[in-house]
């Protein structure tokens, strides 16, 4: 059976997701009260008054028209082995999806890249997989995770690269401080990120972004999202966000001043963050996404090179999956992006 739930009944929603060995920060109601650019909705599978799986899904409307991009990143999330149960979650989202103006339905589960099975599975279920795009919406395809469960800080900081501990050590010796920022905290935090973003051709995230974020993941005097600080005396050097619920902990932004990058400010910051994951007891310490694999020619490989040092391990997942659920109109709507995005 299944149960519709909104940000003002999710209770139980977000109980399966945080008790669940794949929970993932992503499938909370969380991230939907974070994310005030997009609409939360989220769906209970029930067995016998057991829940049996969710699916939390985000959905935004195309601009000037009625028509809804519906996604589930990270999800769905299900007992393991219940084939049954992911389907029935599937097909009871595409169907609420498309009674909502939806034209295509997203997934992009934690499922490695070479299970054959569940590739059946989904493309059985109506979902294309995409096998070249390395990021989703909100998921990379391709992440580093450290392992954290039953290992204390001294035994994480010996398995690191000899580099990654002198990086870390170097800027504690050069005098970097790292305090817990606030709200406050973000205007600064913010003009890291423009010159990151500009430095590294991506588009950043406004302060009122990760100003929502705050509010949506420390609501009720929570602490499962902190915005980390890097100072020189009182000079901002560096900046990071990170998630920590669901027996993990995540890694979600990072951004750094133009100056003083040889007082290795990021390192020191990444270590802070993976205490705070030993301390909480997650499972592991996830530095989320890279692009491409880890071999030479790769122009991305330093990002691999740095997030190996810290002894994190190469996690592939099978990728997006998109269930185009009215064929035409996303053809229409897929012609209007394209003509949109060569205007601009």
């Amino acid at each position: 059976m299944l149960e519709f739930v909104t940000l003002q009944n999710c209770e139980e929603l977000d109980d399966y997701v945080m008790h669940h060995p794949k929970g993932h920060y992503l499938q909370t109601s969380l991230w939907g009260a974070g994310r005030t650019d997009r609409h939360w909705d989220g769906i209970l599978c029930r067995e016998n008054g057991k829940i049996v799986g969710v699916i939390a899904l985000l959905s935004r409307q195309l601009g000037g028209m009625k028509d809804r991009f519906y996604h589930a990143p990270r999800g769905p999330i299900y007992d393991e082995g219940r084939k049954d149960v992911f389907e029935t979650l599937c097909h009871g989202a595409a169907e609420f999806a498309k009674k909502n103006h939806g034209y295509i339905l997203r997934i992009d589960p934690q499922v490695a890249e070479d299970d054959v099975e569940f590739r059946a599975m989904a493309e059985g279920c109506g979902f294309t997989i995409d096998p070249i795009s390395d990021f989703a919406a909100f998921s990379p395809r391709m992440v580093y995770q450290l392992k954290l469960a039953g290992r204390t800080e001294e035994e994480v900081l010996a398995a690191m690269h000899q580099k990654t501990r002198y990086n870390i050590r170097l800027a504690a010796k050069k005098g970097v401080t790292v305090r817990l920022g606030t709200k406050a905290d973000l205007p600064a935090f913010c003009e890291m990120m423009a010159i990151t973003a500009e430095k590294d051709g991506f588009h950043g995230k406004d302060q009122q972004y990760f100003a929502d974020l705050m509010d949506g993941f420390n609501r009720g005097g929570k602490d499962y999202l902190r915005l980390y600080m890097a100072y020189l005396d009182e000079e901002p050097l560096a900046g990071t966000i990170a998630i920590s619920c669901c027996n993990k902990t995540w890694f979600l932004n990072g951004c750094s001043s133009a100056s003083h990058h040889n007082l290795m400010a990021p390192y020191l910051l990444q270590w802070e963050m993976i205490r705070w994951g030993i301390a909480n007891g997650s499972e592991y310490y996830d530095f989320r996404g890279v692009e491409g694999y880890p071999t030479e020619d790769n122009p991305k490989y330093g990002l691999h090179r740095y997030k190996a040092g810290f002894g994190a391990e190469f996690v592939t997942f099978m990728g997006q999956m998109d269930w185009i659920l009215r064929p035409v109109r996303a053809k229409l709507l897929d012609a209007a992006i394209a003509i949109k995005s060569k205007l601009h």
